[in-house]
């Protein structure tokens, strides 16, 4: 609270905005567009997300691309589009709910330009804070009442629930986020979406490793194209 007082209007505008945009704004493209596609479709259009931070702080902050850059994004989705398809053994069906995962996409590349270009002196903690909170109260109260949602709280009071929400609460939202932003505070945005389209590996590995799944052969091919 102390350090909230002594911040411009216009980082007080950023952080408001990086909050409306990724806490608000893009989950309930994101969920919504999820109900409505496929899986396969799911996975593949949010990592477009990492292309759009590339192209609007290219564009809006005049960072630099390099042609390797360029080509190594193209690899990525390649890659990207080979695990999502299963080794180009599924085709992508496009329905209804994969615009609003592009315009989920736009909305979170969005909200990390505007974080890069007005509130990069902020510390990570505080826009994870502000951000998260903001979601929550507009969450809890005026989403619900615009699109007629219902919360039901029940399983949240169940012990295993509650240590999952705990773990996920750390990992995701104080861990990630928080690496996250202070990444984009000291890199490129384009540089930091490069790197963020790796987080699929990981996914694989966690996957091996604590749910014990096989790595089938077109995770390998594809995740060689990412690393690559």
């Amino acid at each position: 609270l102390k350090k909230l007082k002594t911040l411009t209007y216009k980082v007080i505008w950023g952080l408001i905005m990086v909050g409306l945009l990724s806490a608000v704004i893009q989950p309930l493209f994101l969920f919504t567009g999820l109900l409505k596609t496929s899986a396969i479709n799911g996975a593949l259009i949010s990592r477009t997300q990492m292309v759009m931070v590339s192209i609007i702080s290219t564009l809006w902050l005049r960072e630099r691309i390099t042609p390797t850059q360029i080509l190594g994004t193209f690899i990525m989705l390649g890659g990207a589009y080979f695990i999502a398809t299963h080794g180009l053994t599924e085709s992508l069906a496009w329905g209804s709910g994969d615009l609003l995962l592009f315009t989920a996409a736009l909305f979170g590349a969005l909200s990390t330009v505007i974080f890069k270009r007005f509130s990069t002196e902020v510390s990570p903690q505080l826009v994870v804070l502000t951000r998260n909170m903001l979601g929550i109260l507009l969450n809890l109260t005026i989403v619900p009442f615009l699109f007629q949602f219902k919360h039901d709280f029940n399983p949240v009071f169940d012990v295993k629930v509650l240590a999952v929400l705990t773990v996920f609460s750390l990992l995701v939202i104080v861990g990630a986020q928080s690496l996250w932003y202070k990444a984009v505070e000291i890199i490129p945005a384009n540089r930091a979406s490069n790197i963020g389209m790796t987080s699929p590996i990981f996914g694989v590995l966690f996957a091996m490793g604590i749910l014990s799944e096989k790595l089938p052969s077109y995770h390998m091919i594809g995740g060689v194209l990412i690393l690559l």
